[in-house]
């Protein structure tokens, strides 16, 4: 886009990786870079898992998250164990998921896959078993009952 114009400090004109990239705005200005009190970063790889309850207390997998909401509601990553079946629930808004791994079936036998996404839409009541365990991305409305 024409409107676009990079620029690197002068002082790391050589090298781009150590270097501070500002784009300029359409109007005039430019973005700054964004500050650690604004950027969250966990990896799934060596992140901190939390356990995840359900309304009754009762243990119901784990949750990676950086957002700092509800613990499992919003945008965050849910591994289950193998074995494991989720405490039934029913969600006041969609609930939205991404397979990355492992297997999923629900308790009306539907299995999903590896790479499958997933919408249940709002009124949906469901629970979930994973016979080797799983991990997925999740998004729950914050004002999600479940």
């Amino acid at each position: 886009m024409a409107f676009f114009f990079l620029l690197f400090k002068s002082e790391f004109w050589g090298n781009v990786k150590a270097g501070v990239v500002l784009r300029r705005l359409k109007k005039g200005g430019y973005m700054e870079p964004i500050g650690t009190d604004r950027r969250k970063v966990a990896n799934i790889a060596n992140g901190t898992f939390e356990p995840f309850l359900a309304a009754d207390g009762t243990p119901d997998g784990e949750v990676l998250q950086v957002n700092g909401g509800k613990r499992g509601h919003g945008f965050h990553i849910y591994r289950m164990a193998a074995g494991q079946t989720t405490v039934a629930h029913t969600h006041e808004g969609d609930e939205e998921f991404f397979l990355i791994d492992g297997d999923l079936t629900d308790h009306d036998g539907y299995e999903y896959k590896a790479g499958d996404i997933i919408c249940l839409s709002s009124g949906t009541t469901h629970n979930s078993y994973s016979k080797n365990g799983c991990t997925l991305v999740v998004y729950v409305p914050e004002s999600n009952g479940a």
